[in-house]
């Protein structure tokens, strides 16, 4: 008897997370895939290089990164985000301290 491998779609969401290390508890990636029934891909990097090499294809196939605050204004300028609906039509339950993160720091 042959086992056949399915080739549709995983049954669970998936999250591609590229971040530093350290900037999560142990246990918060096991918390996020048990609440919200997804399987998340978390993929650490050494440096802003690194990241930066990963993401600047376009395509990288991260849904998240967490790029350094000095390499945001070059990486929007190559234009390697996209515009979240998601995040814009929640902002206004973000801190006033992040709604403009381009903005004057104080």
């Amino acid at each position: 008897m042959a086992a056949f491998a399915s080739c549709g779609r995983p049954s669970k969401p998936r999250l591609n997370v590229y971040n530093w290390s350290a900037y999560v508890a142990p246990d918060t990636i096991s918390n996020f895939e048990a609440e919200f029934g997804a399987t998340v891909r978390y993929a650490l990097t050494k440096s802003n290089e690194e990241m930066l090499a990963k993401v600047i294809t376009g395509n990288s196939g991260w849904d998240v990164v967490f790029p350094t605050y000095t390499r945001i204004k070059p990486m929007l300028a190559m234009a390697c985000f996209s515009h979240s609906t998601t995040m814009a039509s929640q902002s206004d339950n973000l801190d006033p301290r992040f709604r403009n993160p381009f903005g004057t720091r104080t």
